[in-house]
């Protein structure tokens, strides 16, 4: 067998499966969304396979002739059915819940949009001294609220993020109430795990439950709405305050274990570990709403009402407790009661003394003011990246 005759056999199958991909592809998808074409293209592909091999060869002969375009043409047609039928049917065999996921990250009102040339990483823009500039802390409480609005349609639709973190959310830095997903290939869809994660967005009970010892193989167990709801915590928390992780305390130990042990420093009312970080942090928090400290405090404190998995904080909640805290920074509300409850890092305790921030908890007990500790800087020095907060710097 000489090598033109292997070449001109090639020459024929490759030409016949690429004519067979143009057409069959483009059949099997149009099989999948048309139901009358599907109809149409399967009966006459079903007529096709009926005949012989032969036979269709010596009918496709009496038009072209004995020659290659012949056999391109019999291999064409005999070969139609089978990627046509396989592509409907992969397209048929998708997992609902997949489907489901590319509904909730498409947003109906952006399709025909420009893209969004204005938006910076959460983590850039919040998690640092040097922040944008903007009436703060109201920008930072829009961008919470969009986070967490973000995340209730995900969990709608059933899915998790899984890997949540503040590097993969960006905000319109034209309107920080939009905030928008990214690196969104490892949601957990169904049976489907989130093969990545931050172990300092994850309760550590999460090891416990699961008998693993040392780091988490996130690809091999499926996460709970519990775990997710304490990563939310923890972003929403490190939008507040910004970048600092809610276990980072003075002294103590490792922000793993302070997790672990449920060992949270900042003060709600009298209860307080006298832990809390030096610097802005503690007048940070001084100027939260009460309802936000609250959610905060029983959220992270071991002792705290919605510390375990199972009765934590969702992502709803977390949205209606800022839409308060929204509206009372944009009446005015937090600002009449103390100027710097208006300011991202306040320099003093909040005078309000009484007062606990929101519109329905007005019989709360007012947190004690500690006595603030001499030269402390205004604001930090300089940021916090991303892999310094991971790394639980103080």
């Amino acid at each position: 067998m000489s090598i033109n005759v292997i070449v001109d056999h090639l020459s024929v199958v490759v030409a016949a499966i690429c004519l067979t991909l143009v057409f069959g592809l483009p059949c099997g998808i149009l099989a999948y969304f048309n139901k009358t074409f599907k109809v149409v293209i399967f009966k006459i592909t079903d007529v096709l396979q009926t005949i012989p091999s032969l036979a269709l060869l010596g009918i496709i002969m009496i038009f072209l002739g004995g020659n290659k375009l012949t056999v391109v043409v019999g291999l064409f047609l005999y070969s139609l059915l089978p990627v046509v039928r396989n592509t409907y049917t992969g397209l048929s065999g998708i997992d609902p819940a997949v489907k489901e996921a590319a509904l909730a990250l498409a947003s109906p009102g952006d399709v025909s949009q420009e893209p969004v040339r204005t938006a910076e990483g959460l983590h850039v823009l919040y998690f640092s001294a040097e922040v944008s500039a903007g009436p703060v802390p109201l920008e930072d409480v829009r961008a919470a609220r969009g986070a967490a609005q973000l995340l209730a349609g995900l969990h709608r639709s059933n899915i998790l993020m899984g890997d949540v973190n503040a590097g993969n959310f960006m905000v319109d830095l034209n309107d920080s109430s939009r905030v928008y997903a990214v690196d969104t290939d490892s949601f957990q869809l169904g049976g489907y795990p989130c093969p990545v994660g931050f172990e300092d967005f994850t309760h550590p009970g999460t090891a416990a439950r699961l008998g693993v010892s040392g780091g988490l193989r996130f690809g091999t167990f499926l996460r709970t709405t519990g775990n997710e709801d304490f990563a939310v915590a923890t972003l929403l928390f490190m939008l507040m305050l910004p970048g600092k992780p809610p276990y980072a305390q003075q002294g103590g130990e490792s922000l793993a274990d302070n997790i672990l042990a449920g060992d949270f420093s900042y003060p709600l009312g009298t209860s307080s570990n006298k832990k809390t970080p030096q610097g802005p942090w503690r007048y940070v928090w001084s100027h939260l709403t009460y309802e936000v400290k609250e959610m905060f405090y029983n959220t992270f404190r071991i002792d705290g009402t919605h510390h375990s998995e199972n009765e934590r904080y969702s992502v709803r909640e977390w949205i209606g407790a800022f839409q308060k805290y929204l509206r009372l920074l944009d009446d005015g509300t937090l600002a009449a009661r103390d100027p710097m409850s208006a300011e991202l890092f306040p320099t003093r305790f909040k005078h309000s003394t009484g007062w606990n921030g929101t519109s329905s908890r007005n019989t709360a007990p007012s947190q004690p003011r500690p006595t603030p500790i001499p030269q402390e800087p205004p604001v930090p020095n300089g940021g916090f990246s991303v892999a310094s907060w991971l790394n639980g710097g103080q």
